[in-house]
């Protein structure tokens, strides 16, 4: 009997103890400096893609806010001379160069600055 007694008493302390254990202490986690960065996109939309170039500069800049990179976009739209400008998180940040305003191509795309 007294060892019927014995073994309910430990198989009780072996059931509840776990219970009884000390919790850990949550690992607080401190997020990662934002990462700075650059993305090059290259629009070539002189085709029946040109319909699209606004909305998706619109998504670009939509992004960008969110964001700690700057997007280097070159766009060569159907009709006008290409463009490379930079969207950053504070918004558009004007046409870095224009093909179209070269002083050596004079509008002739096919000029080599060689």
């Amino acid at each position: 009997m007294n060892k019927r007694k014995f073994f309910r008493a430990a198989l009780g302390c072996c059931l509840l103890l776990p219970l009884a254990s000390c919790s850990e202490d949550e690992e607080i986690i401190v997020p990662p400096d934002p990462v700075s960065y650059t993305t090059l996109v290259y629009m070539a939309a002189d085709n029946s893609m040109d319909s699209e170039v606004d909305y998706t500069i619109s998504q670009l800049r939509q992004g960008a806010r969110r964001s700690a990179g700057t997007a280097v976009v070159y766009v060569d739209r159907e009709g006008e001379t290409p463009r490379l400008f930079s969207i950053t998180q504070q918004g558009y940040d004007g046409i870095v160069y224009d093909w179209g305003k070269c002083p050596f191509c004079n509008g002739n795309l096919n000029y080599s600055h060689r």
